[in-house]
């Protein structure tokens, strides 16, 4: 296990220092959650930074959420609610590997054969200028039509397999929507805890840069949820770097 220490120096310049690395044995299960956080609070004690913790960055593993329950209860001033951050990253990672979680692994070998005829390597043949060739010759139009097809031709099974049958058939793809809307649920859940926390808010304050793709992005989502008025961003930042400076 490593802990490590973020905090501004007296030059306003952020400093990442790794305090300490503690040996943990074994798994840790739920009734190893007091010598867990014992190790963390010795640490923090060390430093004499107990008074000082601010916040506590974590992945989003649930081991990680009860331990900060926890670890509020020792420690009046931590709010498990608002001083746990998770992993951004983690977060948006989860989109793409549910989903290809979903899709399923790619065989390599599925494909067409093309079978080519023996021609002689001497020769140069012209399909085109065979009297039984000419006739599949198409024109410019003709080949629109077929680029046309080809891609509707999925839309075309699909409307097949859930219509050809007088019996429902959407029992083929409901499992694959159900499956889909419960990771998404997961990744709202995340997100909406994230908006939660006035520390993202706060980083976008002092460097607007800070995942300010993210946020862009994603403008109409937080706008639904999150219902801040710039006072009220303004009111949070402010006692969050009250809470700070204290």
């Amino acid at each position: 296990m490593g802990i490590t220490a973020h905090f501004i120096d007296h030059k306003y310049k952020m400093v990442d220092l790794t305090i300490s690395i503690p040996h943990v044995q074994g798994m840790i299960f739920f009734n190893h959650f007091y010598h867990y956080i014992i190790l963390i609070l010795f640490v923090v004690q060390n430093y004499s930074c107990l008074e000082k913790l601010h916040t506590i960055t974590a992945d989003n593993a649930s081991t990680n959420g009860k331990m900060a329950q926890e670890l509020s209860t020792i420690i009046p001033h931590f709010n498990t609610n608002t001083h746990l951050l998770g992993c951004i990253a983690h977060v948006i990672n989860l989109g793409p590997k549910s989903g290809l979680a979903v899709l399923g692994t790619i065989n390599d070998n599925e494909g067409e054969e093309i079978l080519m005829a023996d021609l002689d390597p001497n020769s140069d043949p012209d399909p085109l200028n065979d009297n039984d060739a000419a006739k599949y010759h198409f024109s410019a139009a003709k080949w629109t039509q077929a680029t046309l097809m080809q891609q509707l031709e999925p839309l075309c099974e699909v409307n097949n397999m859930l219509c050809e049958s007088n019996y429902p058939t959407l029992n083929k793809a409901l499992p694959i929507y159900i499956v889909l809307f419960k990771h998404l649920q997961r990744i709202e859940d995340y997100l909406l805890d994230t908006l939660k926390k006035p520390v993202y808010v706060c980083a976008m304050l002092l460097d607007p840069t800070f995942k300010s793709s993210f946020w862009k992005n994603n403008k109409i989502f937080s706008g639904d949820f999150y219902n801040l008025s710039t006072d009220n961003i303004l009111e949070s930042f402010c006692s969050t770097a009250k809470e700070f400076l204290e």
